[in-house]
Parts: structure tokens; sequence; C-alpha cells
């Protein structure tokens, strides 16, 4: 009978464990998953972003700035990049759904400034369960955000955080705490 018990304490554990491990990870998302315009990775070579869209402008980080890792800001429309010079990448820093940047797809969902809160709340139902204020320098949002995880399941510490004006998804940024 003890051995039974030692055997079903185990067995229960176990089952509470992977319930954790999936709660933690149900609302996340594979970084490498995510295609802007459909064809713009989340690391992406500069030549790359090159061919596939126009650049706007580069401009070096101000040296306010100098905890970013990123060398310059790359500019297509309104959405801008971080590039570091020494490995050639681009990363996504915010993007804006304008004329330049017209889709975000996330595994099978396509994101554009058509996309409404209730479309993403569906998407991702316990973290963007509530949509919250929040204002940048030039305008207020409602937002809410989900975590990036990479190809092994781990979390990242980058967080997309969606905005919304008047219940359209207005822009994405890849947001890291610093």
């Amino acid at each position: 009978m003890y051995l039974k018990h030692k055997e079903m304490k185990f067995i229960t554990t176990c089952i509470y464990y992977s319930i954790f491990i999936v709660a933690i990870h149900a609302q996340s998302v594979n970084i490498d998953s995510i295609k802007i315009d459909n064809g713009i990775l989340a690391k992406t070579p500069f030549e790359k972003l090159k061919q596939l869209h126009a650049i706007d402008s580069i401009i070096p980080v101000p040296k306010s700035m100098e905890v970013s890792v990123a060398d310059s800001f790359i500019y297509i429309g309104k959405s801008y990049f971080h590039y570091d010079k020494i490995t050639a990448i681009c990363e996504p820093g915010v993007i804006v759904f304008d004329d330049k940047i017209k889709t975000v797809s996330i595994n099978s969902h396509k994101l554009n400034k058509e996309t409404t809160f209730e479309e993403v709340k569906k998407m991702f139902p316990i973290d963007c369960a509530i949509a919250y204020p929040i204002s940048t320098a030039q305008d207020a949002y409602l937002s809410c955000g989900i975590w990036t995880t990479n190809s092994y399941g781990h979390r990242l510490d980058i967080k997309l955080l969606f905005f919304f004006s008047g219940n359209k998804l207005m822009r994405i940024d890849f947001w890291e705490p610093s």
C-alpha cells in the first residue's frame, strides 16, 4: 500500500508540474514564427531587409540610448529595426501599420491595421483578456502583450506589445526590459 501511495504522489506531482509548464507557455509565441510582410523575420540580415523593403533612413543610436545593443535604427516608414553592425542583423523594434509595412504574421494569424482588439483577444485569451491604457510621447492607446519563446520553448526577454486605437491595431512593439 505504501508503494502505491508513493507512486500516486509522484504521478500527481508530474501532472501538476505539466499543467504549470503548459500554463506558463500557453500565451507565448515562438519568435521564429513571426514574419513581417511575409518575409522579414525577427532576425533578418541587413542585405535581405534591403531586398524586401526600401529603407527610408538609417540613424545612428543617440548617445542617450547607449545601453541599446543596436548601432543604428533602420526606418521603413514609421517602423524601425535595430541594426547591429558586427552581426549585420536587423531586429524589429516597433512595427507601425502604414503604407510601407502592412502585415505581421504570428503563427497562422495575420495581423494588420484592420485587426481588432477582440480578434487579438481570441488569439491570446489569457494575456490579452484586458487592454490597458498606455501613453507614448505622441499618442494614447490601449495595449496588451504576450511573451516570446525560442524554438526550444524557453521564454525570451522580448514581449510583443499590441497597441490599439479606436479598437484597431495600430502598432506592435518588440519590447525588451532594460
